[in-house]
């Protein structure tokens, strides 16, 4: 299972790309319009062809099944895309799904040895590791690279460093040191396309990782800002369980730079999930242009 491992989320998607186009001929990958632009790049790296569809207010993705193609279909902020459901792989028809995973990960009812599509998932949304992507595609195209696994353990020990001065009342005074220091890593690892697996001391963090108690700090978290904000701002999420554990407090709200901003201000930083690639045509996207705008996700 080791080998289904690779360095980062991109390259698990890479990864699945490559057997696609490889073994299966594929040439076409349909993908939503609301996603991180990270995900392009594998493609245009693979020189595949790519074209946009979308969502619909509920976050499941409006797409009818294609020959001679894939699909990438993303689980939005811990909720199930039913597009999922929906579509099924077709080898009749040479048609292929790809699930990006990564904020189900938590999701206690989430199969991972469902093999019946493709998968892929980014660890580093969840806990404190900075490094790390798996997918259901096991292959042997995974190689291992010692400068690269120096680099993300120094990563690691880095980010357990600054727990521990978070806990102890003094990061503010270090804010600067670690914020240069973790860009300087990301630099060189972070968005790249790598056939690296991930380093093997990184697996033993793994294994260790508290899964549980990730889960439960999510919900307890997300509860308490449910109670406070639930009248006040639009929700994304109004429900939470195990099954459906969230990313974080994701909101839509009007002014989303300046609220941003004050809470900056008063040391809550905030992700924005996600701004719309550039290569969308914006007037055929309406409904995703106007959540791009407003989307907060507040940890």
């Amino acid at each position: 299972i080791e080998k289904n491992f690779t360095l980062n989320g991109i390259s698990s998607f890479f990864k699945i790309l490559i057997h696609l186009k490889k073994e299966k001929k594929i040439n076409m990958v349909y993908i939503p319009a609301f996603i991180c632009d990270c995900l392009i790049p594998p493609i245009n790296k693979l020189n595949m062809k790519y074209s946009f569809y979308s969502i619909d207010k509920n976050f499941n993705g409006i797409f009818d099944a294609k020959k001679n193609c894939a699909v990438l279909i993303l689980n939005y902020f811990g909720l199930k895309n039913d597009l999922i459901d929906k579509l099924k792989n077709n080898e009749k028809n040479n048609f292929y799904i790809i699930e990006d995973g990564t904020h189900s990960l938590l999701n206690q009812n989430y199969n991972f040895n469902n093999n019946n599509h493709f998968k892929f998932i980014s660890l580093r949304k969840h806990g404190y590791l900075g490094a790390g992507g798996w997918t259901n595609i096991n292959s042997n195209l995974n190689k291992k690279n010692n400068s690269v696994d120096r680099i993300v353990i120094k990563d690691y020990f880095l980010r357990k460093k600054k727990y521990n001065y978070i806990k102890n009342n003094l990061y503010i005074k270090k804010e600067k040191e670690f914020l240069n220091n973790f860009k300087k890593i990301n630099n060189i690892y972070l968005k790249k396309l790598s056939k690296n697996v991930i380093p093997e001391k990184n697996l033993i963090y793994l294994k260790k990782f508290d899964f549980d108690n990730a889960i439960n700090i999510r919900l307890k978290n997300w509860r308490l800002m449910n109670k406070i904000l639930k009248n006040s701002v639009e929700r994304v999420m109004k429900k939470v369980s195990k099954n459906r554990v969230p990313l974080g407090f994701i909101i839509l709200i009007k002014n989303r730079d300046k609220v941003r901003k004050e809470l900056i201000k008063n040391r809550i930083f905030s992700s924005i999930h996600w701004p719309l690639p550039k290569e969308i045509k914006l007037n055929n996207f309406n409904l995703e242009r106007k959540i791009s705008k407003r989307i907060l996700t507040i940890p």
